[in-house]
């Protein structure tokens, strides 16, 4: 068998390169081909799972790999507790200038109360002290209900 006339103007390289060439371009593509899944009706079946947190933040760990089996109350992933612990640290601070202060109030009650009965202050003096207790009492339970 004779070739055609134009292959004999071709290199002998370049005909085999050009060769190769489409037998990987034709094995690319047929890869391509089968590695998508198809389907009739355009639509995937799938088990789709709502996953949420109880908290918000920055996800600093992960503690699954993808398609691994999980369970109800498995820990996924880590959320970052900065923010956490400094609102837990500034409560903790609170409560406790707060039961200071209402230490300190009810102290100064105290006094007050021992000032009026020798008549040393007014009793306007002494309702204002006891109305602070008052206020600071409110503010305590405030804080420690948070």
């Amino acid at each position: 068998m004779n070739a055609p006339a134009f292959f004999n103007k071709i290199p002998r390289q370049y005909l085999i390169g050009g060769i190769i060439a489409f037998v990987l371009v034709c094995v690319f593509g047929y890869y391509q081909l089968i590695s998508f899944e198809s389907t009739d009706d355009a639509f995937i079946d799938g088990h789709i799972a709502p996953v949420s947190a109880l908290v918000q933040g920055r996800i600093v760990s992960v503690t699954v790999q993808d398609n691994q089996i999980v369970h109800q109350g498995d820990l996924l992933a880590q959320i970052d507790d900065k923010d956490y612990v400094y609102d837990r640290d500034m409560a903790q601070a609170d409560f406790l200038a707060a039961q200071a202060e209402l230490n300190e109030a009810q102290t100064d009650e105290k006094r007050y109360e021992k000032l009026v009965s020798k008549q040393e202050i007014s009793k306007e003096e002494f309702d204002h002290t006891s109305l602070r207790v008052k206020n600071v009492i409110m503010k305590f339970f405030n804080i420690s209900s948070l």
